[in-house]
């Protein structure tokens, strides 16, 4: 399995590469298409969960212990475990729905779009496991059955969310601004110390310099964290090309690469502040973090219940809003619990996409000379559903 990983992740990386050559400054536009600070806010929001909370403070001292990890400090790790090759999955096949699936119409064929789709409903849930296994650990003293209820709630409100797109934009925006909230008050409560955010983000750059040492499994646990990304990358990709701005190729790969990693690496360096000084984060900022984590699982939940109802053609208006609600809650909630306690992993779901991209390259190269003569990205439309999210 790591040889496969590494082959998919290197084979990803060089056509990222050709890409960017090739097609540089093609222009490039989605569907519904988003101003750019919109855009990166749903792609940030949608593209992430709550692990992004509540994991790194639990890694850091894996990665201080483990000697795979010896060649750079613990924050550039876990910057190489979230930054810059990680977003260029999405980039890729961001790129590929734009431009190539009008063309090839893969995920138009009964078992590619059932397989897709199962991909997209398991990898959502995922994010809902990672909720219910984390509220315990930032609030010990919950009765057990609290995570459970929690954990429900908070899929209702996805489910209700997804029901209406004019929802979408607003809370990717909102959740932004609190993102960003939560970093400059978790930094002023460290200290504040302007000289020690930057010797952090110095240690951070370590990633730069070692960013070759990623495009290959390090470990058990890193190849878990590739698989994750795969398994997110081939929905988000065909979530976000649906609302990519009028651009080129290559500023589309800057707003989907470089914009989500600068706040990711000052978001780890906050904690890793938090980490190195043996600072105590208080109840309160225990329960900032959680409560900005689970606006991340919404936002989560929101864009992939969208993304896989509106491929079935399982929608608010053919269903009616109850039913709508109803059954995404029962299909969530039913793939959050076969994570919990029915051994799904993560990993079957990323090997699941690994085989779609295989398939995807392979009749890309079968039907070379239809994809790439006169590629171009097709004209946007212009739809209501593009002034309801104005």
């Amino acid at each position: 399995m790591t040889f496969i990983v590494g082959a998919t992740v290197l084979t990803s990386i060089v056509l990222t590469g050709l890409v960017l050559l090739r097609y540089g400054n093609m222009r490039v536009a989605g569907k519904y298409p988003l101003g750019m600070f919109p855009f990166v806010a749903v792609l940030f929001c949608s593209g992430l969960d709550i692990a992004i909370i509540t994991y790194p403070l639990t890694e850091f001292p894996i990665y201080e212990e483990d000697a795979a990890y010896s060649f750079a400090s613990p924050i550039a790790i876990e910057i190489g475990f979230w930054g810059f090759i990680i977003w260029s999955f999405y980039f890729l096949t961001a790129f590929y729905f734009l431009c190539i699936e009008p063309r090839l119409k893969l995920f138009e064929i009964l078992w590619i779009k059932v397989i897709n789709n199962f991909v997209v409903m398991a990898t959502c849930a995922f994010g809902g496991y990672v909720l219910l296994t984390s509220l315990p650990s930032y609030f010990p003293g919950l009765p057990d059955w609290s995570p459970i209820v929690i954990t429900a709630i908070v899929i209702i409100v996805a489910c209700y969310s997804a029901s209406d797109i004019i929802f979408m934009k607003w809370l990717s925006i909102c959740s932004m601004y609190g993102f960003f909230a939560l970093i400059v008050g978790m930094w002023f409560n460290s200290g504040g110390d302007v000289v020690l955010l930057g010797q952090t983000l110095g240690e951070a750059s370590e990633y730069i310099v070692n960013i070759y040492r990623f495009i290959l499994p390090l470990g058990e646990y890193h190849e878990f964290y590739l698989l994750w990304w795969f398994a997110w990358s081939i929905m988000i990709g065909q979530f976000m090309s649906k609302f990519a701005t009028p651009t080129s190729v290559r500023m589309l790969f800057v707003m989907m690469v470089i914009f989500p990693s600068i706040p990711l690496s000052i978001w780890f360096s906050v904690l890793y502040i938090y980490h190195s000084g043996g600072i105590e984060i208080s109840p309160t900022w225990n329960l900032a973090m959680m409560t900005i984590g689970i606006v991340f699982v919404i936002n989560t939940f929101d864009s992939l219940i969208r993304l896989y109802t509106d491929s079935l053609n399982l929608t608010t208006e053919r269903l009616g809003r109850g039913k709508f609600i109803g059954g995404n809650f029962a299909i969530m909630a039913g793939l959050t619990a076969a994570y919990a306690f029915l051994g799904l992993k993560m990993e079957y779901v990323g090997l699941t996409v690994i085989f779609i991209y295989g398939v995807v390259y392979f009749n890309i190269l079968r039907n070379r000379q239809t994809v790439f003569t006169n590629l171009n990205c097709p004209e946007v439309e212009g739809e209501s559903e593009q002034e309801k999210m104005a």
